[in-house]
């Protein structure tokens, strides 16, 4: 099962369906909440895609407060990092970070938390097509471009 968890739902489903017509089982999750509440139950994952910049719960109940997540754009870095600190038998090697950002700081962040966790960094306006991105992601975590 692949997850992606990025609050554009529209904007990812077309990603969604690249993997399924590759015949991957696809879920499109839109805030890191939900998504940390799905993944910590489930052991089928073959691929974890986070946007880094994530919605969240309304403050009294989410786990990533707007304080800690620097106005929600770290969210997807601190998901990632629970998730692996949490469950790494699951989730070790099957991350992708992607981002629009262009912002400096963030981006060393994101590249930091990249290299310290063994996690792929793809940047959303490097890609013209969903297809190639597809490939991209399924090749950085060694999964088949085609599910038999």
């Amino acid at each position: 099962m692949i997850f992606i968890i990025d609050e554009d739902v529209i904007q990812m489903s077309s990603l969604k369906t690249e993997f399924q017509f590759r015949n991957y089982k696809v879920e499109i999750i839109s805030n890191a909440d939900d998504a940390w509440d799905l993944m910590i139950k489930r052991d089928d994952v073959e691929l974890v895609i986070i946007d880094i910049m994530l919605a969240a719960k309304p403050p009294n109940i989410s786990k990533y407060s707007r304080s800690g997540t620097r106005d929600y754009t770290t969210t997807g870095i601190l998901l990632a990092e629970d998730l692996l600190i949490q469950f790494p038998q699951i989730f070790k090697g099957k991350i992708v970070y992607l981002s629009h950002t262009n912002e400096n700081g963030l981006l060393n962040l994101i590249e930091k938390s990249a290299e310290d966790n063994d996690i792929t960094f793809l940047r959303k306006h490097n890609y013209a097509s969903d297809m190639k991105l597809a490939e991209d992601i399924l090749n950085s975590v060694n999964l088949s471009l085609e599910k038999e």
